[in-house]
């Protein structure tokens, strides 16, 4: 899956981007492999998204080099994703959740972070 996922970032401006949803069903699970393909593609923006027992969940991950220089904050930018899946959350700078109430909302936010990224 990690290979997989790695083909899938989008490079715009010196930063890696890569939002998808995966068939995983564990939040550790999840919390691992965005961290190991934060460091393997720094400086990257991740969003990564899955359903766990029937509920949403979004995780965002940004290398320090970017929300350093004040370009995207994980903490800010979970809150507003979160919304088609009624969700709330929050977390750091540079890594955020967010858990939600309608998993039928999962295709919009990750739309939007697309939208928001630039990279539709």
């Amino acid at each position: 899956l990690k290979d997989n996922l790695r083909l899938q970032f989008v490079a715009k401006e010196g930063i890696q981007y890569l939002v998808t949803e995966v068939p995983i069903d564990d939040a550790k699970t999840i919390k691992n492999l965005i961290f190991q393909l934060e460091q393997e593609m720094a400086p990257a923006v991740i969003v990564m998204g899955n359903i766990s027992q029937g509920k949403p969940m979004l995780s965002i991950i940004i290398s320090k080099q970017i929300t350093d220089q004040g370009i995207w904050n994980a903490g800010h930018l979970i809150k507003e994703l979160a919304l088609p899946i009624q969700g709330g959350g929050g977390g750091q700078p540079f890594y955020a959740t967010a858990g939600g109430k309608e998993a039928s909302g999962m295709k919009e936010s990750l739309s939007r972070a697309k939208e928001k990224f630039g990279i539709a």
